[in-house]
């Protein structure tokens, strides 16, 4: 029996160099065609509306950067498919920047209980070099934001080993995300994929990342400092608790 979903919505404002998901720019027009097909598609799959769901999950894609009319003409086809007020977790992604207020409101709204933001780096040279839209500000802003409009369930991405990142660099990225204090974090190591912007630039040697010993040094920083501020892997998170804080690394 299907518990869980995963909804994609594959546009962006602007295509990140490091990613290789299915993605395309935003364009108002393809975006509705796209919801168009979204609906058939969930319709051909679920038997009957309300169906129920342990989890729900909406990704990217940004589904963030559809405008407020789309953004609510998806939440309510999900509601009409999907008993989201049984869900135990149901997740938008989202960038920061482009979450306004009235994005937020349309999602807590329609049941959303989990908003996961794509911060990577606080580091504003450095978003701008992985080809991020969004600054540091954005990112406060929105936490403050969520947290006041009441969608308190929020976890960021942080990734590391980036081009020209110092073990120094990501321990500041580190602490200043921790001071959040959110329920939840998820931290990866950069990989560089083919068909991005960071693979042609790496065949060409005009990109390189920081040296194996220097990520491993972040990795374990990474890990002694999620354990010093409390937090604990989403393995041991499953044995235990779901009101436990984790971090994924």
């Amino acid at each position: 029996m299907i518990t869980s979903a995963y909804i994609h919505i594959p546009f962006c404002e602007k295509i990140c160099h490091y990613c290789d998901f299915t993605k395309f720019f935003y364009e108002e027009k393809m975006a509705d065609e796209y919801l168009v097909a979204l609906e058939n598609e969930i319709a051909t799959t679920i038997n009957k509306p309300r169906q129920k769901m342990k989890t729900i999950f909406v990704g990217g894609g940004t589904p963030t950067a559809l405008n407020n009319r789309q953004l609510l003409k998806l939440v309510q086809m999900i509601e009409h498919y999907f008993d989201v007020d049984q869900v135990s977790e149901y997740t938008f992604e989202a960038n920061p920047g482009d979450l306004t207020k009235e994005k937020i409101k349309i999602l807590k709204n329609h049941g959303v209980t989990r908003i996961s933001m794509g911060v990577q780096v606080m580091d504003d040279k450095m978003l701008e070099q992985l080809g991020r839209l969004h600054r540091i500000k954005d990112v406060y802003q929105n936490v403050n934001d969520l947290i006041q409009i009441g969608l308190t369930n929020i976890s960021i991405d942080l990734m590391y080993s980036l081009p020209n990142q110092s073990f120094e660099g990501f321990s500041k990225t580190l602490e200043e995300a921790l001071q959040f204090n959110l329920p939840h974090y998820s931290a990866y190591s950069l990989q560089i994929e083919p068909k991005t912007i960071f693979y042609q630039r790496y065949k060409k040697g005009t990109l390189t990342k920081p040296p194996e010993e220097i990520e491993a040094d972040m990795y374990e920083h990474l890990r002694k400092e999620m354990r010093d501020h409390g937090y604990i892997s989403m393995k041991l998170a499953i044995l235990l608790s779901p009101d436990m804080k984790v971090s994924i690394i």
